[in-house]
């Protein structure tokens, strides 16, 4: 009888731990990729199989593919990461959650570069001051010699213009922020726009219950929210109508501007902040039309596949256009952006190393940066020789 016992525990054992590492797999979600804004980033898809007609095997390619796939989508890893998060912030006082800074109702990203650049620490030297400048002017002349207009619109990072909400232990150098020193430097070399004051006054006012928020709280730890970027579009459409006068720039009575609240899970409470939701008043007139980005056949590189093209037959006059931002373009107002324009090539800064083939073409009027990273921008354009 004991040896049956034996027997059937180790059967039972060999079931269980069986059930334990394929349970999670079999409701797994199977295709992968997803975004996950818990974590900025796309998670792993579904491993390859095949290359062609041979088994993805090479250099161990397919182990690696199904490890990563398994690590991002198993069932219960959103639970059991949170579970973990909650044990970390409230028993042992971590700050962080994954790549996300916690102070209090607000949520930063907290990577790379941002640390630096919410302190005000990541300065240059007058040396690379004046590369960056020398750099801008190639740019501009560059795109001059192919008969098309150029201006640049900077955005403030939530980091900077929010940063006085960061945890009190963080400290902030007495010196301008990154944008700020970016506009100073180069407002003598490019047409150039900053948003850094309109939304800085913007929070202000909201602090002293004067006015909305501008920059989420703790919904997104790195943008602003709907009326932010409405503003943002303002400060933009404001510096390209300088060289067009003509345009119409969308106004807030050209939308029905809805209010609502967004609720934010973070370790032992919910956040719930305001937001918008903006819904033009007018048919619009633009429509998306990849093919005309997809007709350049060019090595695209930007991770979030956000470059994009559009076509408004309805106003043939106005400038053919290319615009490079980031995602505090391409996440809010892109939509509203191209019925400003005839035709219009959207670029993420991370292929901004094809503008000038882009330019080359397309050939359009107008070429335009919009963002948080005119310093990347600069530094990423190839000026022919």
């Amino acid at each position: 009888m004991m040896r049956f016992w034996k027997r059937a525990g180790r059967v039972i054992f060999v079931l269980v731990f069986f059930f334990c590492i394929t349970f999670p797999a079999l409701l797994s979600d199977k295709t992968g990729g997803g975004l996950s804004p818990e974590e900025n980033r796309y998670l792993a898809e579904a491993p390859t199989l095949f290359q062609g007609c041979r088994l993805n095997w090479q250099g161990g390619a397919l182990l690696q593919e199904v490890e990563s796939w398994i690590n991002d989508n198993a069932w219960g890893r959103e639970a059991a990461r949170s579970l973990l998060t909650d044990v970390h912030v409230q028993l042992l006082g971590d700050r962080m959650d994954g790549q996300m800074l916690l102070s209090g109702d607000w949520r930063f990203l907290w990577r790379d570069d941002l640390p630096a650049r919410a302190q005000h620490l990541d300065v240059l030297s007058e040396e690379a001051l004046m590369a960056q400048r020398q750099k801008a002017q190639e740019i501009q002349q560059a795109l001059a010699d192919r008969e098309a207009s150029f201006c640049a619109t900077i955005f403030p990072h939530k980091i900077e213009i929010c940063n006085p909400f960061l945890p009190a232990e963080i400290n902030i150098a007495d010196q301008p922020s990154l944008s700020e020193r970016l506009y100073e430097n180069l407002k003598d070399t490019l047409r150039l726009a900053s948003g850094y004051e309109t939304l800085q006054a913007s929070m202000e006012a909201w602090q002293e219950g004067a006015g909305p928020l501008t920059y989420y709280q703790a919904f997104d730890g790195s943008h602003w929210n709907w009326r932010g970027a409405f503003l943002g579009y303002g400060v933009m459409m404001e510096n390209i109508q300088s060289l067009y006068p003509e345009l119409y720039v969308l106004q807030e009575e050209d939308f029905q501007v809805i209010s609502n609240q967004v609720t934010t899970s973070l370790p032992g409470k919910s956040v719930s902040e305001e937001d918008s939701v903006w819904t033009p008043l007018q048919e619009k007139q633009s429509r998306r039309e990849d093919v005309l980005l997809q007709q350049l056949n060019l090595p695209l590189k930007d991770p979030w596949h956000s470059n994009r093209s559009y076509v408004n037959e309805a106003h043939p006059e106005y400038p053919r256009a290319v615009l490079v931002g980031d995602s505090y373009l391409w996440m809010f107002f892109l939509d509203e952006i191209a019925e400003s324009f005839s035709e219009l090539v959207y670029l993420n800064v991370e292929d901004a190393d094809l503008l000038m083939d882009v330019v080359d073409q397309f050939q359009p009027e107008l070429v335009a940066y919009a963002g948080i990273q005119l310093g990347n921008f600069i530094h990423l354009v190839n000026v022919p020789e």
